[in-house]
């Protein structure tokens, strides 16, 4: 397929803000691409990737090579390429600006293919060793001379990382629905979408040719109050009468638009679909692999996807409960109580002994803890196959205590010395949870029996134990659980539904956790502004933003410079901060510059005010610096929905 219908794609993607026009038009570009041999590789660039989520490999080109790659491919000066950086400030569109200047002999060398892009994509991430960073710029250089300016523009920022159409988890998903599984409309949505060209492609056009299942009730309707639309809508599309009943067979369905009057049961069958997708995603991580077996096996092909060791998942995450009281009241008496350790969360994937650590983040850190993997063979001696969930702290063995997460931090990037890091900063493991036994899929089962399970093949030892934990229904119980917590230095405890299934990625209340202090928020740094004085050698206040749970927009919500060290022996420091942001910087303007968003900074508050002054709507009373989060990324960053939600309940607390 022609790279250029992609990157039209992408620029109509963009053009619109609103979540559903997004997904209704990368359906329709995956309904005529659905018998392509590159649909896999399609949804992976729709993503702005080219391997899937759980992948380690990476393209990893800085800006400046991107700039050289840009000079040398339209034969203009390198400093010609930052002035119009720093004008534009987006590399996509210089490349699409410089490129329309070329002279005309040079232009579409090639007419480029997804397929082309792909393979020289995937071998700039692959390219290592003499002369690496040269043979990357060839690569990329010859991508761009064959492309079309719109087509470099996408290039590049594929290149980079930073695609900025909007495309979220949740459109991909709902893209893929519409595309290849039923979609139900009712009448107040037929309604909008049949009338509001705003909202949304006109009906007619969205589902012209298809098979269409139709109740009476809704033909009585749309004769009465679209006649002539209606009419033409009837020469388009072969119809179904139907009478939709909740156990309408979606497996073996004959239509792929579905008309009801009955709101509830559309909604419902609508529902059980993105359900099904959502589960294939948390099982695999790989959007692209359910496209293919969306395509060739339908709704019974996606629930034979299961856990596969090697591929790590998106772990369970959990709200913040105002207090005891309210954690009860979300999940439940009785629950189990855990301790909240400040630790580093991992998932263990353990295959015929040979055993691989991946971060909450999906991060491969197995080679950085190997005195990790040593402990947990110790435990489970067992020959099974599992993948657990953990916390992994820090300990100082000769007071007995946990050490606070930054001491722990300091082992995850990195990668040489790691024996002596090790006996500095030893550790201790506390299992709490379990996604898969010997060739049992645990996610569907509840706590309390995931608990059983891990008792089963857990021997406990000085290093490994399970997370220190009652299950009560006692109120008073639990708080004097919580002082004991919060007595030897963790950060509180958890509160768990005991019937809960494990649903990865999920806030949705089968487990909160209580903390006496503000929830602190995961902000990830997008801007930096040089210091002054004796700060003048380093980036000394940084511009912090959130995500718009929609959209995946980045927000600004304030500045931070309070709480960094001048030291780096003494926490992480002005220098530190500096070291990182420099290799992702996008561009500059005076002292400003502006960088790819990758470092995650944990960070508290005050208070959250209203403010126009940020693009989020709201700024941050007296932040501060907690912690580098090297464990999570840009995806994972406070929502402004959470946001939203703390602003509204702070007054009341």
């Amino acid at each position: 397929m022609d790279y250029l219908n992609l990157a039209k794609i992408y620029e109509s993607v963009e053009s619109t803000t609103l979540k559903t026009q997004k997904a209704s038009i990368i359906s329709k570009y995956l309904t005529l691409s659905r018998h392509n041999r590159d649909i896999k590789d399609i949804i992976l660039l729709l993503q702005g990737r080219i391997y899937p989520e759980w992948s380690e490999k990476e393209i990893g080109i800085a800006s400046k090579l991107m700039i050289s790659s840009i000079s040398k491919a339209y034969g203009v000066p390198k400093t010609l390429v930052e002035e119009k950086w720093i004008e534009l400030g987006d590399i996509g569109f210089i490349a699409e600006t410089l490129h329309k200047t070329k002279r005309q002999s040079t232009l579409f060398t090639t007419e480029l293919t997804i397929r082309k892009v792909i393979d020289n994509l995937r071998k700039i991430a692959d390219t290592d060793g003499f002369r690496s960073q040269q043979k990357k710029m060839n690569l990329i250089t010859e991508l761009l001379t064959s492309a079309s300016p719109l087509e470099a523009r996408y290039i590049t920022r594929t290149i980079l990382g930073e695609l900025r159409i909007g495309v979220a988890e949740g459109i991909i998903r709902d893209a893929i629905a519409e595309a290849f599984f039923t979609n139900f409309y009712w009448k107040e949505l037929l309604n909008q979408k049949i009338n509001s060209a705003k909202k949304a492609e006109h009906l007619l056009d969205s589902i012209e040719d298809q098979t269409i299942a139709i109740d009476q009730n809704m033909i009585l309707y749309l004769n009465k109050h679209f006649p002539e639309k209606f009419e033409k809508f009837k020469l388009h599309n072969k119809i179904i009468i139907r009478e939709l009943e909740e156990n309408t067979n979606l497996e073996k369905k004959d239509f792929s638009i579905a008309l009801s009057s009955n709101k509830i049961l559309a909604s419902e069958l609508k529902s059980r679909i993105i359900k099904k997708i959502e589960h294939a995603h948390n099982v695999t991580n790989d959007f692209s692999e359910i496209t293919h077996i969306a395509v060739n096996e339908g709704l019974k092909g996606l629930d034979k996807l299961t856990l596969s060791i090697d591929h790590p998942i998106k772990v369970m995450l959990y709200q913040k409960a105002k207090d005891i009281d309210d954690a009860f009241e979300r999940v439940g008496r009785p629950a189990r109580l855990e301790y909240k350790y400040d630790g580093f969360r991992i998932q263990a994937h353990s295959k015929n002994r040979i055993i691989q650590l991946f971060t909450r983040r999906l991060d491969n850190v197995t080679s950085q803890f190997p005195d990790i993997i040593s402990h947990i063979k110790e435990a489970i001696p067992e020959e099974k196959d599992y993948i657990i969930d953990m916390e992994v702290i820090a300990y100082d063995p000769k007071n007995q205590k946990f050490l606070p997460f930054q001491y722990i931090s300091r082992r995850i990037k990195r990668k040489y010395d790691i024996d002596q890091i090790s006996e500095k900063v030893p550790v201790r493991i506390r299992i709490f949870d379990a996604m898969l036994i010997g060739s049992k899929n645990l996610l569907d089962c509840s706590l309390k029996e995931r608990i059983i399970n891990i008792k089963n093949i857990l021997k406990e030892t000085e290093y490994v134990s399970y997370a220190e934990s009652i299950e009560t229904d006692s109120t008073e119980k639990a708080a004097e659980f919580y002082r004991q917590s919060l007595d030897i230095g963790n950060e509180g405890i958890m509160a768990k539904n005991l019937e809960a299934p494990y649903m990865p990625g999920s806030r949705v209340g089968f487990g909160v956790k209580i903390k006496p202090v503000m929830e602190t928020l995961d902000l990830v740094i997008t801007a930096a502004e040089h210091g002054e004085g004796k700060r003048s050698e380093w980036f000394a206040t940084f511009e912090l933003s959130c995500k718009d749970n929609i959209s995946g927009e980045l927000l600004t919500i304030g500045k931070i410079g309070t709480g960094i060290k001048e030291k780096s022996e003494l926490g992480l420091s002005f220098k530190d901060l500096t070291d990182m942001i420099t290799p992702l910087i996008i561009n500059s303007s005076n002292r400003i510059v502006h960088i790819k968003p990758s470092i995650v900074l944990e960070i508290a508050y005050e208070e959250i005010q209203k403010s126009k002054k940020y693009s989020s709507g709201f700024a941050l009373r007296f932040p501060r610096l907690i912690r580098l989060r090297p464990d999570r990324s840009s995806d994972e960053i406070s929502t402004l929905h959470f946001i939203e939600d703390l602003f509204n309940n702070q007054r009341s607390r």
